[in-house]
């Protein structure tokens, strides 16, 4: 049985209206850049990072993301 990672919120559109950039959200997060960048168009995140971005966006983990 293999589920899928979907993306549920729009982070990226939550990270521009808090006025943060890519390149800050990822310093901010200890994500890389080019990583960020895909997991805010529906890239399924690793754990590590997932976990990262729901902290720094104050939403628990499975708000943003779900398995299908």
């Amino acid at each position: 049985m293999s589920e899928k990672v979907t993306l549920v919120m729009d982070i990226r559109g939550l990270r521009r209206e808090a006025g943060v950039t890519i390149e800050q959200a990822a310093a901010m997060t200890e994500v890389p850049k080019a990583t960020l960048m895909r997991i805010e168009t529906g890239a399924a995140p690793a754990l590590e990072n997932a976990l990262r971005i729901a902290r720094f966006m104050r939403t628990p983990v499975e708000e943003i993301w779900r398995l299908e």
